[in-house]
């Protein structure tokens, strides 16, 4: 079940310091901000606590669970919590907060429970940075690979295990007691953290981790001697935790660990940020934004790790376009489509000389050649579709069984989600946006959610559907995505999606078309030039967005052939697809060319990506 922001909070803020718990307070975990002595833009608990970059803000959940915002370069900020996880506190999970937030400075209101706080004008700032943050180019292949640290996903020998004693290292000065009682307990105590988030991560590095129980549902870390080294790739989303499993007293240093993050910066890795922890003490890290490498690690007598991340997205490469101009009954205001196990499902809306009259359903086997096949037309829209006005079919999204229609009444208004099952029956529809139209719909089968988004778009919109017989509802609140870094698009928005569809990583590709105006030079004679005109020229953008944080991620432009070409639906294949005649690569997006009277003209641009993992 999912939990607000508040509710998050509060449950950090329930485990409270039980007597003898030191908090951040003590002279262990003194923390300097900017303007004391401490040396500039370092946050110095000791010889080994310290943090690269500029002090954004802190807020403290408890007196002993600190959240601290840093931004170590322009827009690329990393998120520190340290708390008590020996008397019970628990980390947050700050990338999903961030999310549900739209911005560190309302991430910061939410954690100090005050919505009308004022953030610190450096938090402001950072988001203003965030806002202008690069997209990348598509269609440049990734910066190479940095070259690894002297270790990655490596860790010492283990140090216990639920179920048997902590084992003599040879060498080992002395053994700590690891016991259920004092500041360690064999029994796994959860930290907040979970390595098995398949909903919203492609990977992890958990070494040793227990097995969840009922006292905690989490997997949490093993711990071993001397170190863990944490894995190394390019990421968007990086979250790491750190913990220190021994028992004894805050002020024995030899009982200390270090939590150290590493980033690579300028062609070079760099410590940003080390954190010592007493006994019973874990240091969470979070990082969400543009593609990025980190590596976590933490080192000491007995340490405990684990990451988990989100990749980075893949490089594209046009391939030829098939099916190529396309002219048939079906391809007149061609919109959407899709696939499941065996056919092509696409969507097409009848016009007639006021407007829309009803939205169509078609189907092609992928055996069969688009070039040259026509697909199968579905007139079985209910008819309580077009009693209610829902006569605009947009693009279609197919998972779970069921094939998701994006659809609007007049006017672009009511924008609705239709349902059909998988043997192409209506089962029914479902307004999600009433003041606005339907393009599109995408469906993330990671999930079980659906997207969409107003013609230009500034957010995205999340809903959950449920369907039960010919009943279909939104049975999730309302919420919004905030696209992040829209500073780098060419109008500050993404400029009217025609159609979008999420991978199986959880990965949101959206088309979106962009008016240009291109400039004419004037004719010129003795006496002089005219004045250049101008005329417009649509062109395409694909866009690949991270849905769980609203960064966009990456951006390839698309000339069109013509100028009046459209952008319509977009579909992704990957290693499950079976194949069809002409269409190859993994990403496809449909454009149409309109002619009059009913000869439309469509073509399906075909991408190759360079690494299937990252699409």
């Amino acid at each position: 079940m999912k939990m607000s922001i508040q509710q998050v909070a509060r449950l950090a803020c329930t485990a409270l310091v039980a007597s003898g718990t030191f908090g951040c307070s003590s002279a262990d975990l003194e923390r300097t901000e900017p303007g004391s002595t401490a040396a500039p833009g370092r946050d110095d608990q000791g010889s080994s606590d310290r943090t690269m970059g500029a002090f954004l803000a802190s807020a403290d959940l408890t007196p002993s669970h600190r959240v601290e915002f840093w931004e170590t370069r322009p827009g690329k900020v990393i998120l520190l919590q340290t708390f008590d996880s020996a008397a019970g506190e628990v980390s947050v999970d700050l990338g999903a907060m961030f999310a549900e937030a739209g911005s560190y400075s309302a991430l910061y209101r939410n954690l100090i429970q005050d919505p009308t706080a004022t953030p610190p004008a450096e938090l402001v700032a950072a988001d203003q940075n965030v806002r202008r943050l690069p997209i990348r180019d598509a269609a440049v292949p990734a910066p190479p690979s940095p070259p690894l640290p002297q270790r990655t996903s490596e860790h010492g020998s283990i140090a216990e295990s639920p179920t048997s004693p902590p084992t003599v290292v040879p060498g080992q000065s002395r053994v700590l007691s690891l016991t259920p009682s004092g500041k360690h307990a064999t029994t796994p105590a959860g930290l907040g953290f979970s390595c098995t988030r398949p909903q919203d991560t492609d990977g992890n590095y958990c070494p040793g981790w227990s097995h969840p129980s009922a006292f905690s549902p989490d997997l949490v870390p093993g711990y071993f001697y001397s170190y863990v080294y944490g894995t190394v790739a390019e990421t968007m989303y990086w979250d790491a935790v750190g913990t220190n499993p021994q028992s004894g007293s805050t002020s024995d240093s030899t009982l200390r660990d270090v939590f150290r993050v590493n980033q690579y910066i300028d062609g070079e890795w760099q410590e940003v940020s080390s954190r010592s922890l007493p006994p019973g003490y874990s240091c969470r890290a979070t990082a969400i934004g543009t593609a990025e490498y980190y590596q976590g690690s933490i080192t000491g007598n007995i340490v405990g790790y684990g990451d988990i991340y989100r990749l980075s997205f893949p490089t594209l490469t046009q391939l030829a376009s098939h099916p190529h101009w396309v002219s048939n009954e079906f391809a007149n205001d061609i919109q959407g489509i899709a696939h499941d196990g065996s056919r092509w499902i696409l969507s097409r809306t009848e016009y007639g000389l006021s407007g829309p009259k009803f939205g169509v359903i078609g189907s092609v086997a992928l055996s069969s050649d688009l070039q040259n096949t026509s697909p199968n037309r579905y007139l079985g829209q209910a008819a309580a579709w077009n009693t209610a006005g829902y006569t605009h079919f947009g693009d279609v999204a197919y998972g779970g069984g069921l094939l998701y229609v994006s659809t609007n009444k007049a006017n672009n208004l009511h924008g609705a989600i239709g349902v059909y099952d998988s043997s192409l029956r209506p089962v029914g529809v479902v307004e999600v946006n009433p003041n606005h139209g339907c393009a599109w719909v995408a469906y993330n089968p990671k999930t079980g959610e659906n997207y969409f988004a107003d013609g230009d778009a500034a957010l995205l919109h999340r809903r959950s559907l449920t369907v039960r017989g010919s009943s279909v509802t939104v049975s999730s609140a309302p919420e919004d995505i905030v696209l992040q870094n829209l500073e780098a698009t060419p109008n500050g928005i993404i400029d009217n999606i025609t159609g979008g569809k999420v991978s199986r990583h959880g990965k949101l590709w959206v088309f979106s078309q962009n008016v240009q105006q291109v400039q004419i030079p004037g004719m010129c004679q003795r006496g002089g030039c005219y004045p250049p005109t101008y005329s417009t020229r649509n062109r395409g953008i694909i866009y690949g967005i991270d849905p769980y944080s609203g960064y966009v991620q990456t951006r390839l432009d698309v000339a069109f052939s013509v100028s009046d070409e459209e952008g319509e639906g977009v579909d992704i294949t990957d290693e499950t697809f079976p194949g069809s005649p002409g269409v190859s690569g993994q990403l496809h997006f449909q454009t149409l060319i309109n002619a009059f009277p009913g000869n439309d003209r469509w073509n399906l641009l075909n991408f190759q990506v360079s690494d299937t993992e990252r699409l």
